[in-house]
């Protein structure tokens, strides 16, 4: 059976043209995109020298790159072991009275519960020896700091995750086993408190500052109902102030003119900072040649990968620094007097499918870029030909592709 894989000569590890968030975070192509990850990692290991924390909003059109971008981020905050903890969150679709919770909800249980549980555990050994302060002094709340204290660090997992919905903000849970009477939190105020709680446990047993990478947090602007709304600008401006927490927020729009309104009120954005207002452009045309050399480069073997993710491409998947172009390839050119750099695009193809990415209105961004490539390579082995040619760019452009 043909494969994607053999058909173009793919490295290990490789069956498409397309990449996978989770599977590849490892990857982030064109010299733009790193620098612009770059430059959010600087900020966010900055921040981290004191533990203070730091808040973000990334801003980029829908199909950019921002899920893969957190991804990355949090892949190479563990591998240059940062004083960081990252924790991804997706947001779910809210309704126009959505509560709160929902979303706070999201970033409690993101933390892992063993790794929660260790962090209680030290805290309140720490706290019995004098050693860290008590945990009402800094929760300022005292059903929280008994949840925090008693349910976090128990031995059963099971409780740490009840205890762990409980201060998201879950409603009508059993927590029976802490105390008789234990009101459901719903006010920013306990939102703010759970977050301190959590903060205190990072920076005294680990050192470290929680990163909270919101994705899709474009939602926001489904909360529409007017007490909703107000509810969730309290707890925005709440979570915003506190130091010791970073938060970087994905959100899908073209200009800061289309994030949600909460996003753009002075007393949010003023927390978070105006200058960290990030905004990532679509790809003009030497971009979108940069990150698709780079692509076919590492996917493919064409020799030696790009030099800039040498280094990434030989921790994850041991790809041989001097590995050797297959001969079947190198035939292939050189009987078509093509070259490698553009493969398995002919020159003139390669150059044709880059000013069609770049001047459509949609198409210059990575994800329809790829599967532009990934369906223009598909026709391509369904049509028997070795290389992707301008009639093949034509072919599928009459389909309105």
């Amino acid at each position: 059976m043909k494969t994607m894989t053999d058909f173009f000569f793919m490295r290990d590890g490789f069956e498409t043209f397309r990449l996978e968030p989770e599977k590849h975070n490892f990857l982030l192509f064109g010299k733009q995109d790193r620098a612009q990850r770059d430059h959010l990692l600087d900020l966010l290991e900055e921040a981290s020298y004191s533990l203070d924390g730091h808040k973000s909003v990334v801003i980029g059109d829908f199909g950019r790159g921002k899920t893969h971008r957190s991804k990355n981020l949090k892949y190479e905050i563990e591998q240059r072991e940062l004083n960081l903890f990252p924790i991804y969150v997706k947001c779910i679709e809210f309704k126009a009275k959505e509560p709160f919770t929902s979303f706070f909800k999201e970033l409690v249980l993101g933390i892992p519960t063993e790794h929660l549980q260790r962090l209680a555990k030290g805290y309140v050994e720490r706290e019995a020896q004098g050693s860290a302060p008590q945990l009402e002094t800094i929760i300022g709340d005292q059903d929280v700091a008994l949840v925090f204290r008693t349910g976090l660090s128990a031995p059963n997992l099971d409780l740490v995750r009840l205890c762990m919905r409980w201060l998201g903000g879950e409603q009508k849970l059993d927590m029976h086993h802490i105390a008789a009477d234990m009101p459901s939190l719903q006010i920013s105020k306990q939102f703010g408190s759970v977050l301190r709680g959590l903060v205190q446990l990072f920076r005294v047993v680990d050192e470290q500052v929680p990163v909270f990478l919101v994705d899709e947090a474009e939602r926001f602007s489904q909360v529409t109902n007017t007490d909703s709304y107000w509810s969730w600008m309290a707890a925005l401006r709440e979570l915003t102030e506190i130091v010791g927490v970073a938060m970087i927020f994905f959100i899908g729009a073209k200009s800061r003119d289309e994030l949600p309104s909460m996003f753009l009120m002075d007393e949010v954005m003023t927390r978070i900072g105006v200058s960290n207002y990030v905004e990532f452009y679509n790809q003009g045309r030497e971009d979108l040649r940069d990150f698709l050399g780079e692509l076919l480069q590492t996917i493919i073997k064409k020799g030696v990968p790009p030099k800039d993710l040498e280094p990434v491409l030989q921790r994850r998947m041991a790809v041989p620094p001097d590995e050797d172009v297959p001969q079947k390839l190198t035939q292939i050119l050189q009987e078509a007097d093509e070259s490698i750099e553009t493969y398995p695009f002919t020159r003139e193809a390669f150059d044709q499918f880059i000013e069609d990415c770049a001047t459509a209105d949609l198409s210059n961004k990575p994800r329809e870029v790829l599967i532009r490539a990934q369906k223009a390579a598909g026709r391509a082995m369904r049509k028997g030909k070795d290389l992707i040619d301008n009639a093949t760019l034509e072919d599928i452009s009459k389909e309105g592709i």
